[in-house]
């Protein structure tokens, strides 16, 4: 696993778990029951039932997804929903017993709290608000935030880590195509055909002298793009060339307009 991507994985695997290092208010805040809460906490069986149960209730109202498992809750965590029910801080790593709990336990908690399930016409509601983001948030994690977000303001339960990253890769593809086309859309007679001349590779030459920059292995588009290795009087003069013959394209009078 590549080091970007195994990070990426330790910060998704980080936030679906409690946050750690939160301060004694804040958990007394988000961790504190109502007298509605305790009616729904008395209906489990078993002290770790109770308090895998009430973890999960607190944890959906304060970050808006259910925790994948409770292991490794944090002790201040558990002492104080303990203290709320007469019980013990015991540790709750077995809870919930059988996927058959947990399940009616996650939706009694749902219902209680107001909460959607993520199903497909929440999902595509989602889609369609970060294809809207998307084209002025374009990166991957700018944008699973502002999924988290839109999830927790419309009270809709936050998905897998697998089904969020197929809705983002989705509502990007779908922005960059919606980009294309308004810029394909607004440019003049003649300029589609010089975009597409940028994008083709020439034949390299048998014998040719081309300096760093300008290499004939690469399209103009490329060639533009790439900067210079070192600091020299012809690489100098092959930037400005190439500025050059930029502003020669006439692409300059191209303007973004939102539709």
């Amino acid at each position: 696993m590549l080091p970007d991507i195994a990070e990426e994985a330790v910060q998704l695997e980080a936030f679906e778990r409690l946050p750690e290092g939160v301060d004694l208010d804040t958990l007394r805040k988000h961790f504190t029951l109502t007298t509605e809460d305790l009616e729904e906490v008395e209906q489990c069986r078993g002290a770790i039932n109770k308090l895998g149960f009430a973890v999960q209730l607190c944890t959906l109202r304060w970050q808006g997804y259910f925790l994948r498992d409770t292991c490794g809750v944090p002790e201040m965590t558990l002492e104080i929903v303990a203290s709320q029910l007469g019980l013990l801080a015991i540790p709750i790593e077995d809870y919930p017993q059988n996927e058959k709990t947990r399940w009616e336990h996650l939706e009694r908690i749902r219902e209680h709290l107001g909460f959607s399930r993520c199903d497909d016409t929440q999902r595509q509601r989602l889609l369609d608000h970060l294809v809207e983001m998307a084209q002025g948030l374009p990166r991957s994690t700018a944008l699973r935030q502002a999924a988290w977000r839109w999830l927790q303001t419309q009270k809709i339960v936050r998905p897998g880590r697998t089904t969020l990253r197929d809705i983002i890769t989705a509502a990007r593809e779908a922005a960059l195509q919606q980009v294309y086309s308004l810029l394909f859309d607004r440019l003049a007679p003649g300029q589609r055909e010089q975009i597409d001349a940028l994008l083709v590779v020439p034949a390299a030459p048998e014998t040719a002298a081309c300096t760093e920059i300008d290499s004939p292995s690469r399209s103009r588009l490329e060639q533009y793009k790439t900067l210079p290795r070192k600091e020299s009087p012809e690489a100098v003069l092959a930037v400005l060339a190439r500025l050059v013959a930029i502003g020669e394209l006439g692409l300059a009078i191209l303007r973004w307009v939102k539709r």
